[in-house]
């Protein structure tokens, strides 16, 4: 199913993983052990892309990504949580209990 989501995503220009994180001001990685601490993984990625971090895929990314301590989700998909999250909480029809 992932194949799926990743070729949607190539269809209709979403960026790649890096370049994401740089839209939302988040410091790009350079190398694959930041992404991941799974050696596996890294082998894979490192094959698929070939050794091209620059064309990773952010649905691939996000879910390969080292998950924060205590948390169930990583950086890049806590910090769009927070974005989404602010957004919601800011727009007024949320707060409209009058149906």
């Amino acid at each position: 199913m992932i194949f799926f989501s990743v070729y949607r995503d190539r269809e209709r220009g979403v960026p790649r993983y890096n370049e994401f994180r740089k839209n939302l001001l988040m410091s790009p990685i350079s190398k694959w052990e930041e992404l991941t601490d799974d050696e596996e993984a890294i082998k894979v990625l490192r094959e698929v892309y070939e050794d091209d971090i620059e064309k990773l895929d952010l649905n691939v990314g996000l879910h390969a990504e080292k998950k924060i301590k205590g948390f169930a989700i990583s950086e890049t998909a806590f910090f769009i949580f927070l974005l989404v999250a602010s957004r919601f909480l800011s727009s007024k029809s949320n707060f409209d209990y009058t149906y």
